[in-house]
């Protein structure tokens, strides 16, 4: 191949691609084909002839970003950071227009790496891991020296935009919190617990060959057995009835246990989907995505125990309703 446009219709396994690949990845792909070659001959000692990546024609990069705020944007932006109760994100926001640098660079700077006088910010851990120096805007200039002389700094940081102490008592750098997803979830998290415990739920009704399973259901199994054997009480053989009234009567009441098992569960699953959903929000800050985590991991376990209940309790109900009555 001495042309990427083969290689651009093509997916890592030759097969056709479903849509074709961007100039840019073919070229890392190549990038990467390239130096596996390289390595191979000159350390590992491969006896090819030559890189035959070096003969494949790349395709042009592509142009560089160009997208900048428009003015009414920018003024929306700043008016919602400028209503969150941190002063800190609206400092990171105005400091990333001003300078362009990325938020990860602006949220880990410490004291030391911000000079005011010479109105520069000398970065050291960057994207491609080489450092640089970025000039200030007389703007950034202002606002940095707001979050310098941030008067709830704590004595134990040298970080200008400073975070919570995690698990392990040490503090790290000012944290987004992202909303809008988990208010999504808080809004759509019912119904998605209701779907997940009914498809469970169902897939035990398909399994165990009945169309439903109620607690009333299995109730009403129970009185059905108590009354064929009322029904089946002879004067003539006292002893067999007698031991049917006891059985059937254990069997109702063993059914009525049931029944209300399986109703405390169908209510501790009502209770996960709508009274427990709140945990769902915590999943905003990594400090407390435990609790969002161990809430799903409750409902799937609830879940999972009724569509266990329900594949026995449907067993059970067949084999009582056709052969205790024969």
């Amino acid at each position: 191949m001495t042309d990427w446009q083969g290689w651009i219709d093509k997916d890592a396994k030759g097969r056709p691609a479903p849509k074709p690949r961007s100039p840019n990845t073919v070229r890392l792909d190549l990038a990467l084909l390239g130096h596996m070659f390289s390595t191979a001959i000159k350390e590992w000692g491969i006896g090819l002839p030559s890189n035959p990546v070096q003969n494949i024609r790349r395709p042009a990069p592509p142009p560089g970003r160009e997208r900048r705020l428009s003015l009414e944007e920018e003024t929306r932006l700043m008016q919602a950071v400028d209503a969150h109760s941190n002063p800190m994100l609206g400092w990171i926001v105005r400091i990333a227009l001003e300078t362009g640098m990325r938020s990860s660079e602006i949220r880990t700077l410490r004291r030391s790496q911000v000079d005011l006088k010479r109105r520069i910010v000398r970065l050291l851990e960057t994207k491609n891991t080489l450092p640089r120096t970025v000039p200030l805007t007389s703007a950034s200039v202002d606002i940095f020296r707001q979050a310098l002389a941030n008067p709830v700094r704590p004595i134990d940081t040298d970080l200008i935009f400073f975070g919570e102490p995690g698990k392990d008592g040490q503090r790290r750098p000012y944290n987004f919190i992202f909303t809008g997803f988990f208010r999504w979830l808080l809004v759509n998290g019912p119904a998605f617990t209701n779907s997940i415990i009914q498809s469970l739920a169902r897939i035990g009704e398909q399994a165990a060959g009945v169309s439903s399973v109620t607690p009333s259901g299995i109730v009403d199994v129970g009185f059905m057995i108590w009354k064929q054997a009322i029904n089946n009480l002879s004067a003539w053989s006292p002893v067999d009835s007698l031991v049917g009234a006891v059985l059937s009567a254990a069997i109702m009441l063993l059914l009525a246990l049931v029944a209300i098992n399986m109703l405390l569960m169908l209510i501790a699953a009502w209770l996960l989907a709508y009274a427990g959903i709140f945990f769902l929000g915590f999943g905003g800050s990594r400090w407390t995505s435990d609790m969002a985590i161990n809430y799903s991991k409750t409902v799937l376990g609830v879940a999972a125990q009724i569509m266990t209940m329900v594949l026995l309790v449907g067993i059970g109900n067949d084999m009582l309703s056709t052969f205790y009555p024969e």
